[in-house]
């Protein structure tokens, strides 16, 4: 059980390489800049997509490149033990989750329903994924989930509406 044990990372170079993270936290970073002239915003941004390796290198087993074309991986695993992904990951997620819910306060009820909505498909979609079985057909999984990612980000960019923080309305 668990995607640890039975998920295969191939071709991710462009996608997940230390590399293409800093090119894509830096194009990110740079549109953000570019729309809202915030430099600490942009150096946000550019770290959170950055961390993105971070975090697939403690959670991927030695699948992790550096840059594309190389052939030397990283990974540290956390994924193959179903107690420690969900105590890890699972602390991240829910730090994240207090967080936001602190320093963003709902216009109103839909703001509420909006949130602890999304927040319980993730989590449930998250829980699936590390104890759950492998998907019937691997080859079809990698374009439900870009499906269902992309539902997710359109309905958390919705739900971030709904909830504006002190920076944003000031």
């Amino acid at each position: 059980m668990g995607a640890g044990n039975y998920f295969q990372a191939s071709d991710i170079a462009w996608s997940h390489s230390l590399l293409m993270d800093g090119v894509w936290a830096a194009i990110l970073a740079a549109g953000y800049f570019l729309r809202h002239r915030y430099p600490r915003g942009a150096w946000v941004a550019f770290a959170a997509v950055l961390s993105h390796w971070l975090l697939d290198w403690i959670a991927h087993r030695p699948d992790m490149p550096l840059a594309p074309g190389t052939h030397t991986y990283f990974g540290l695993g956390l994924w193959t033990s179903v107690p420690a992904t969900i105590l890890i990951e699972g602390g991240f997620w829910l730090f994240a989750v207090v967080l936001y819910a602190c320093a963003n306060r709902p216009k109103g009820r839909a703001g509420v329903y909006a949130y602890w909505t999304v927040v319980a498909v993730l989590t449930l979609a998250w829980y699936g994924n590390i104890a759950g079985p492998p998907p019937r057909d691997p080859h079809t999984a990698p374009y439900v989930s870009l499906a269902f990612f992309s539902l997710a980000v359109a309905w958390a960019y919705w739900m971030n509406c709904l909830r504006p923080n002190a920076a944003r309305s000031g």
